[in-house]
């Protein structure tokens, strides 16, 4: 039976098997943590729009715009978009992309910003109850630190996967990119 200490050493250093079953293995925790972020993400969109009332009288001003339904458009269009890619970035950290991993942990910080922009407008206008900010805030958080999370991991990982290809031959028919 082996210690939680070695398993967390053997995950953060791998040395001898470990490092050849990275060639081998998934990402599992990173592209688990993505999903996990995911999920709040989605969460946090439908608490944000499930109670959320818009309709032409409504006053809101945010960086001196103040048509509530291009703000809205805006912040749907940006859900969509920021979903599709975080769908590609948790595939591409499954296989230990740092590059993927720098736009998650990217996206982590952004999650922590974004509820104290056009949330919290609706929020002092009134067009958002406090109890849904809330539980959006609060979504918005664990998908914060499940991304910035999963992209270092992938990061680290990655780097100690790419560092021990350097020092070993390719096995026949593996397509080795070491950048």
């Amino acid at each position: 039976m082996t210690s939680i200490k070695k398993k967390f050493k053997d995950y953060f250093k791998p040395e001898g098997i470990q490092q050849e079953m990275l060639r081998y293995r998934n990402n599992g925790v990173s592209s688990s943590l993505g999903y996990i972020g995911l999920i709040s993400l989605i969460v946090a969109f439908c608490f944000q729009y499930s109670n959320t009332k818009i309709t032409n009288k409504d006053v809101i001003n945010l960086f001196g715009i103040t048509s509530n339904g291009f703000l809205c458009a805006f912040d749907i269009l940006v859900n969509i978009l920021l979903m599709l890619f975080l769908f590609m970035a948790i595939s591409r950290m499954k296989v230990y992309s740092s590059g993927w991993g720098i736009f998650s942990i990217c996206t982590g910080v952004f999650e922590v910003i974004r509820p104290f922009i056009y949330p919290i407008a609706l929020l002092r206008a009134g067009l958002m109850s406090g109890w849904l900010y809330t539980l959006y805030l609060i979504c918005s958080l664990i998908a914060a630190a499940s991304f910035v999370t999963a992209g270092f991991l992938s990061i680290y990982r990655g780097a100690a996967l790419r560092n021990y290809l350097k020092t070993v031959d390719a096995i026949e028919g593996e397509k080795v990119k070491i950048k």
